[in-house]
């Protein structure tokens, strides 16, 4: 986790167990996007947050060989959004 990404979540209003509760339980937004630039994915994954829906911006490492996936993720941004537009409802 970037201190980037600890800054914005201090300033936002979630913390790391909220992140790691919407990476195992959350939902993937739209299709991933691959970066041959980075050799990466990058997504969106919003799950439950008890102020809303928490949506993250990740990137997921494709590793050295450009794998499809592989188990090193980066966590870039996150934000609560409250009201319309949460968990489950539709994009």
């Amino acid at each position: 986790m970037t201190s980037h990404f600890k800054m914005r979540a201090a300033q936002r209003g979630f913390t790391t167990p909220d992140v790691m509760n919407v990476l195992r339980r959350g939902e993937i937004i739209g299709e991933p996007e691959y970066c041959p630039e980075f050799c990466n994915w990058k997504l969106s994954v919003r799950g439950e947050h008890d102020d809303g829906c928490l949506i993250l911006a990740v990137a997921v490492s494709a590793g050295d060989q450009c794998q499809t996936w592989s188990q090193s993720v980066m966590l870039i941004t996150g934000y609560i959004r409250s009201g319309g537009g949460g968990y489950g409802d539709a994009q």
